[in-house]
């Protein structure tokens, strides 16, 4: 392509060199756009780290889940206690800080009769015909109440005026 440029006469500066000139500045574009992203990353991996305690369920890169035993500092840097298991089966494992990889957030699933998975959401919205009638009463009550209240207060407000202006 550049060759059929330089054939035909075009000998601008731009003409020649254009191409090479947006590679490279995508190029670079590219790189400061990963660093960004990779200095991000490195931030919310470090402030996981930092928050870590005795006590907060864990999955490491290696695939372990268990629970925080005990943190402590070493020559090599921060070191865990992982107790894995249950019951009579516990194990421990101890690993550097750097190989958990987050918090464990996972939840037993639960299926309803036709086997599809429930939402925890649609678990604490189980039906409850009562309470949901009760909360209907009491917003109509309510509403009757702020209603009355506020056509006694107008009213209120009318004698007033009748009377300072008699």
């Amino acid at each position: 392509m550049l060759g059929l440029l330089a054939a035909e006469g075009n000998t601008s500066f731009f003409g020649q060199y254009g191409i090479w000139i947006i590679l490279i500045v995508l190029l670079i574009g590219l790189m400061i756009f990963s660093t960004i992203r990779r200095r991000k990353y490195d931030g919310q991996v470090q402030n996981l780290l930092d928050n870590l305690k005795v006590g907060d369920h864990v999955k490491t890169y290696s695939g372990f889940y268990g629970k925080i035993v005990s943190i402590r500092q070493t020559t090599d840097g921060k070191v865990v206690l992982i107790e894995m298991g249950e019951g009579n089966k516990k194990g421990y494992i101890e690993a550097d800080i750097n190989a958990i990889m987050g918090i464990d957030r996972k939840e037993d699933v639960v299926l309803d009769a036709d086997g599809n998975v429930v939402l925890p959401e649609e678990q604490n919205k189980a039906p409850q015909p009562e309470k949901e009638e009760e909360q209907k009463e009491e917003e109509r009550v309510s509403t009757a109440d702020k209603l009355r209240a506020k056509k006694e207060k107008k009213e209120k407000e009318e004698n007033k005026e009748e009377t300072s202006a008699e």
